[in-house]
């Protein structure tokens, strides 16, 4: 399901902040989860916006292609683009200040799965505010491809839909010609766009200069489902009004096309686009008309940019799309044009009803027609099962011909598909799969054109594999991939694939025997060239590296290792799934985190190092990937063992040498060369916090040549003392690092109270909560001054003994 975020926004200025309120809920249910934070003071924001707006304005207005026309000189590029940085930065700020942290961490804590889509409204009535580019976020919007922002418009439920044989789409194109010059615009590149990818299945009526009356007289004769409008367009000073130029006599406001427009909706239009200049006036007069979708320019557009969003909007949301994904990857689509025109991506805005799902184009097609897809369609989704036993990525075309038992029959030789069209779905690298017309993955965005991995037209799960004749492994070494839905050993459904390397393939699965609880697969590729000599040394490795990871799975801080087994001569490893986000979360390039973030992470992760290292096991693969932050708890959990060896004597014995694996940037000099030690781990660990410190990727920090010492510091602001720590845990020789996990974490611990006292400010790991030690002991010391100072009151204010002393004992006056 996907989510919808809310943040509210309710009053407030730049001068004194804004108060805001975020609501997170799966669309369509009530929300279940929020928080409240505050934008601070920044009057400076408004300013830098202006700055960006007014060279790029008057940049626009004096090309002899846009499609508005601004008073104001040529401005120089670089000038623009030194202004869109500052404001982004500044956004950025802005955004991530203390005062939002509440809200950050409420977001992080209940978006875990990345692949969902993400609806974010920002919900106000400040023009300023509106004007700003939210999408710039990116602490946000670059960790949840798959989000995109949205301004809202006034809650309103949709009534039924009437059903209609074809929906209607509208086109109106206004004048070609500017105010006082003679710069047409193209306009016929707009027309051959929607009618490239929309006139099929729809009925589609352009309009070209048409007059007022005439297209009055066409909205109400027949109400469209999509309202087009490319030309001429601008909003007043205020804001409040937008003015299109509709031909070369009129110049109307929506105002004037209200009444046609408000029994429209009513009708079923479910979607305006306004691809023209300065919108946000349009957008405001049509908000109460309570259209569920507005798409408008917030600002003058080229001619170019205009056209190239309008083609690459079109292509995502016929790819089946919400309205909100095609707009984010149309945007991401013509960032080249940024070179020209800096800050352009911008320009699209989204206005739409938080009380209706975002738009895709397949379900305008269907609730404008009031009918289901047909099984024909081959682009058709299936729909959403159930329950966890019915298989939502399976293929959306069904065969006619079933057994009564539910499984497929075979067709008949004349009813087979040819050759290369027996598919409906097709995967990206990632794994997810798409309809086989889609040019760009629904999920993450990657291009599928050059992808071949395709997934058959059947409900039935593909055959197991088959045993390899040795033949056939002489001449591939790499393994058959497990067909998605495929059941192994009886018990373990596929569900999809989670990753692959040198070592194997990994998916995610169910355990059909443990109420369909979720577990990792990992299928083992191992090295050997000839099966028929070597198949008992492969056999008995795979045994051994499943000995040690039964074992390392003792600490809850590594996956439990459930089952593993062999079949048709491939091996099976069932690890446990870990629900979380991994490190790559928190850890982004360009953003550096604070010291005391990078100390408790050290800690924690030395603490796993110190467990696996006393097993004889070294991980070579440590990086933020691979360190999950687990839900339940915060606690972070070391992950995917796959090249994972035992040092022992019958592994160095082995003729074979050790194979070189890590990631570029994490790994040191000796395991690139295929002599791993313990101490590799502990560079690859300090390269991880270095990285943490400075927001750089490793691959982009530079190294002494005279003393291969890494160059850091300066990127950073961090205590001596965790810098010393760290630089011995990257030192080039490994002889000259730290030798095991344990002496880091006593040298850590010695240092600790000097490095934390070094910091003013210390914000906490995302859903973590962080006790301070020397804060700690500033409160231990408090409180038992307080203790000593209520004691002396006690004292000093306690009332007399009513017992007179001369009646006491000599011993009690004594004591007294």
């Amino acid at each position: 399901m996907s989510k919808l975020v809310v943040l509210n926004i309710v009053d407030g200025d730049f001068e004194n902040g804004f108060p805001v309120f975020l609501e997170i809920a799966t669309e369509g249910q009530y929300g279940f989860a929020e928080a409240n934070g505050k934008l601070p003071p920044a009057p400076e924001l408004l300013k830098q916006y202006k700055n960006w707006q007014l060279p790029y304005n008057s940049l626009v207005s004096n090309l002899r292609s846009s499609r508005i026309h601004v008073a104001g000189s040529t401005t120089s590029i670089p000038q623009i683009k030194t202004a869109s940085r500052n404001l982004k930065c500044s956004l950025n700020d802005w955004l991530n200040s203390p005062q939002m942290q509440s809200i950050s961490r409420t977001l992080y804590q209940n978006l875990n799965d990345k692949s969902e889509e993400i609806r974010v409204i920002i919900k106000t009535q400040n023009s300023d505010l509106q004007r700003l580019p939210w999408h710039l976020w990116d602490d946000f919007f670059q960790h949840y491809l798959r989000s995109e922002v949205a301004l809202s418009l006034p809650v309103r439920r949709q009534k039924k839909i009437i059903s209609r044989e074809k929906p209607i789409i509208l086109a109106v194109f206004g004048k070609r010609e500017g105010v006082g010059n003679i710069t047409e615009i193209k306009l016929n590149t707009d027309l051959e766009l929607l009618k490239q990818h929309l006139s099929t299945d729809t009925d589609f009526t352009p309009l070209i200069e048409p007059e007022l009356e005439d297209l009055y007289e066409e909205i109400e004769r027949r109400p469209p489902n999509l309202f087009f409008f490319a030309g001429h367009s601008s909003s007043e000073e205020n804001g409040t009004r937008g003015l299109i130029e509709l031909n070369p006599d009129e110049t109307i406001t929506i105002g004037d096309l209200k009444p046609a427009l408000r029994e429209a909706v009513e009708e079923g239009l479910q979607l305006a686009i306004f691809n023209s200049c300065d919108g946000l006036g349009i957008a405001r007069e049509l908000a109460d008309l309570h259209i569920p979708q507005i798409i408008v320019m917030r600002e003058p557009v080229p001619d170019v940019v205009a056209q190239k969003f309008l083609q690459r909007f079109l292509e995502a949301f016929v790819g089946e799309r919400s309205v909100n994904l095609a707009v984010r990857r149309a945007r991401e689509r013509i960032h080249h044009l940024e070179v020209k025109y800096p800050g352009v991506t911008w320009l699209p805005t989204v206005f739409q009803n938080p009380a209706e799902p975002s738009l895709t184009g397949n379900e305008f097609r269907r609730i404008a027609t009031g009918v289901e897809p047909t099984q024909a369609n081959p682009t058709t989704e299936a729909s959403q099962p159930e329950n966890q036993s019915q298989i939502s990525w399976m293929p959306s075309v069904i065969p006619s011909s079933a057994t009564p038992s539910g499984t497929i029959a075979n067709p008949p030789p004349s009813q087979q598909p040819p050759p290369n069209q027996g598919f409906s779905r097709i995967c990206c690298s990632q794994g997810h799969e798409n309809s086989i017309a889609n040019r760009f993955c629904i999920r993450c965005g990657e291009a599928l054109e050059a992808l071949s991995t395709v997934l058959p037209i059947s409900n039935v799960p593909p055959p197991l594999p088959q045993p390899l004749s040795t033949e056939e492994v002489n001449q591939s070494h790499a393994i058959a991939p497990v067909g998605l839905g495929s059941i192994l050993k009886g018990r373990y459904r596929i569900i999809r694939q989670l990753g692959r390397g040198g070592f194997g393939q990994t998916y995610l699965a169910e355990d059909i025997d443990r109420l369909s609880t979720l577990c990792v697969v990992k299928q083992l590729q191992l090295s050997f060239r000839e099966l028929d000599h070597h198949y008992h040394i492969a056999r008995r490795l795979f045994h051994t590296e499943a000995e040690v990871l039964e074992i390392l799975g003792r600490d809850d801080r590594i996956p439990q290792l459930l089952a593993y087994f062999e079949e048709n001569q491939e091996f099976y490893l069932i690890q446990e799934f870990i629900d979380g986000e991994d490190l790559s979360r928190e850890i982004t390039l360009g953003k550096q985190m604070s010291e005391s973030y990078v100390i408790f992470l050290l800690r924690d992760v030395l603490e796993i190092l110190e467990f696996v290292h006393k097993r004889g096991v070294i991980h070579r693969d440590i990086k933020p990937s691979n360190l999950i932050r687990r839900k339940q708890d915060s606690k972070l959990v070391l992950i995917d063992f796959g090249a994972v060896k035992q040092i022992s004597n019958e592994t160095f014995n082995s003729q074979e040498q050790s194979v070189a694996i890590g990631t570029p940037g994490y790994v040191p000099a000796e395991q690139a060369n295929g002599e791993p030690q313990f101490s590799s781990d502990i560079y690859a660990l300090g390269i991880l916090c270095i990285q943490a410190l400075t927001g750089v990727h490793p691959k982009k920090l530079s190294r002494d040549p005279s003393t291969n010492k890494i160059s850091w510091r300066s990127q950073a602001n961090v205590s001596p003392q965790l810098a010393r720590i760290l630089y011995k845990m990257v030192r080039y020789d490994f002889r000259q690092r730290y030798q095991s996990a344990t002496e880091v974490l006593q040298d850590l611990q010695r240092s600790a109270t000097q490095i934390l006292s070094f910091e003013t400010i210390l914000p906490s790991p995302r859903g973590t909560k962080t006790i301070y030690p020397h804060r700690i002991w500033k409160l231990i010391a408090a409180f038992i001054a307080l203790i000593v100072l209520a004691g002396l009151a006690f004292i000093i204010f306690a009332p007399k003994s009513s017992i007179p002393n001369q009646q006491l004992p000599t011993s009690e006056q004594e004591k007294k």
